[in-house]
Formats: structure tokens, sequence, C-alpha cells
């Protein structure tokens, strides 16, 4: 394994890495076309020899299913349930990797019991992110969940 810069905002990642994990850009990986077996990207639409379309290449396959795991290896699915049954103590956020956001969760929860408000505040913002992980595509999932930077994403 060796270290490449991403072409996007120069962070240093692996050269295994489907996506950088600072910005999601995807890394062009060189793959043979299974038509024809010359070398093309990863990134590229279809083979410039042949133009057999991406989709075909087993590695690019994509499903629509809520519950498939993405590149990152997190289904949307998965964090959608877990935000509407354990959404109060954060453990869509810890499933996504972003522990200190589930920690706010679950200081909001246990010490907002004096103030009201931010419990049932909490209570709304898990539905309305287990409603939007199930209807955005899994590009738009991983990007707003998982590749961003922000701490307490929503």
């Amino acid at each position: 394994m060796s270290l490449i810069q991403c072409r996007n905002c120069g962070h240093f990642i692996s050269n295994r890495a489907e996506r950088c994990p600072k910005c999601g850009t995807p890394v062009e990986h060189t793959i043979n076309c299974p038509e024809c077996g010359e070398p093309m990207s990863s990134i590229d639409n279809c083979c410039p020899n042949c133009g057999c379309p991406r989709y075909k290449t087993e590695s690019n396959t994509t499903s629509n299913d809520v519950f498939s795991n993405g590149p990152s290896g997190k289904s949307r699915g998965v964090a959608a349930l877990l935000a509407v049954f354990l959404g109060s103590i954060g453990a869509h956020y810890f499933y996504l990797g972003k522990n200190t956001a589930g920690v706010i969760n679950i200081l909001l929860v246990f010490l907002g019991w004096i103030f009201i408000i931010p419990p049932l505040f909490v209570g709304i913002l898990t539905i309305i992110q287990c409603i939007l992980m199930f209807t955005m595509t899994q590009e738009e999932f991983e990007q707003r969940y998982i590749y961003t930077n922000k701490t307490y994403p929503l």
C-alpha cells in the first residue's frame, strides 16, 4: 500500500481507497475493460477503446437497495433504522463513525431533561434524518454523512 495525493483537495490517501475520506472525490484506478481487456480508468463512463459501458465492470456495480453497503461499507438503511429506534442515544452516528455527534446526542438527551426542549428537538431531528436517509441515493448519503468534515452532520 502506498499513499497518493487527492487530485481535488491534496490530502494524502491510500492508493486502494475508492474515494478521498476528506472531500469524497473518487480516486482514479486503472482497471481492465470486461469486453476488450484494454486498461481504462475506474472513473471513466465507458472504455475509450471499445465503448463498453462502465456499469458492466464488477467493481463498479451499484444497487438501489437501501440496505446494501456503499463504497464506505455503511448501509443507509441500517443507519436510518438506528436513527429511528436508537437515535436519542446517537447510535446512528456511532455506526457512521461520527462519535462526537453521538456523544452530543447523548448529552442533549440526558442533560436536556432539565429544560425539556433538547430531547424533543433530538427526537424530531432523528425522525427527519431517518426519512432523508431512506429517500436519498447512496452517493448523497455517503457525501452528507460519511465523507463530511462536519462534527455533527445533519
